[in-house]
């Protein structure tokens, strides 16, 4: 985690610390203020360290400073059912507490928003310790939103696959709208699977109307080889359909899962908004350092592994 914060210090907006030392008075009278100390590693400027800190607590230590331009950020985390499926919880919670880390270790002001059809919890807003303890806290306590009728989604055993919403116009329970109100004067990192009829087009749009910026970690999970008679169940409403899955019935729903990916990198790429597909079999170090590099302009958004084919069906 820290080898990562270090990679990301040029990479968040503001670049909101700054390694002191001698140079104290002149940050001062720039309009940064002292936010801590921290041990001096290799790299670090020895004209930066701090020497009567560094005596107090018989190791070297350097000053960071806070800048005036930090940002404050909303890192929205969508916990609708469908996030339930193959692995796409953990990751997404990864991803977030290491996003997290990153932004205030950087002095960047945070506040988690969990959401699926409502707001469903926040933790902070903070830049403290205290904060990200809040916010770990509640990531621990937290765990995908059951179908909205609450029936069990039953053992692979009886050939139940669960189907993620957003497909045949089955309404979606992921309203990232409901963190509106949370978005004014942030940036704003929304991490979700994205699945939903419209694609979450218009929810992007409103976002980002009202944001001071949007970033997008979308999660994707492939989609499991089917074959045969399959009840297939809808992860947010528990709606069961029976169907016959052919080869024409799988490709099919490869074809609609690339075009709803397809439809949100332009819709993405028309508001400015950094895209980044992390596939459930990556690492979270990986999603999140090409987040990084995405948001910089260092690559176009590509998915990662099987990541085009991950919406209508998934294996329990």
């Amino acid at each position: 985690m820290q080898r990562l914060s270090a990679l990301a210090a040029d990479r968040l907006a503001g670049r909101p610390l700054h390694l002191g030392g001698s140079l104290l008075g002149q940050q001062a009278a720039s309009g940064q203020d002292f936010l801590d100390h921290r041990a001096f590693v290799a790299g670090d400027d020895p004209r930066r360290i701090d020497w009567r800190a560094s005596a107090r607590r018989q190791e070297p230590v350097v000053r960071r400073y806070r800048d005036q331009h930090a940002s404050d950020w909303l890192i929205a985390l969508d916990r609708s059912a469908s996030m339930g499926v193959d692995g796409t919880w953990p990751l997404a919670v990864q991803l977030a507490a290491a996003a997290a880390f990153v932004l205030t270790a950087h002095g960047h002001r945070l506040l988690l928003a969990l959401f699926s059809d409502r707001l469903d919890g926040t933790a902070g807003p903070g830049r403290c310790p205290q904060t990200l303890g809040a916010v770990y806290a509640l990531l621990r306590a937290s765990s995908p939103k059951p179908p909205s009728n609450h029936r069990p989604v039953r053992a692979s055993t009886d050939k139940d696959t669960p189907l993620r919403a957003g497909t045949d116009g089955i309404p979606a329970g992921s309203r990232p709208e409901s963190c509106l109100s949370l978005t004014r004067g942030r940036r704003m990192l929304l991490i979700s699977d994205c699945l939903r009829a419209d694609g979450m087009s218009d929810a992007l749009a409103v976002l980002s109307a009202a944001a001071a910026g949007v970033e997008l970690i979308r999660i994707a999970a492939p989609l499991p080889a089917l074959a045969g008679d399959r009840l297939l169940v809808d992860a947010e409403t528990g709606e069961r359909r029976r169907l016959l899955c052919s080869s024409d019935v799988v490709q099919t729903a490869r074809q609609n899962s690339m075009r709803l990916f397809d439809s949100l990198s332009e819709r993405c790429r028309r508001l400015g908004i950094p895209l980044t597909v992390a596939d459930v079999g990556q690492p979270w170090e990986h999603a999140l350092l090409s987040h990084l590099l995405e948001r910089c302009g260092n690559r176009q958004p590509q998915p990662l592994g099987n990541a085009h084919t991950d919406a209508h069906a998934e294996t329990p």
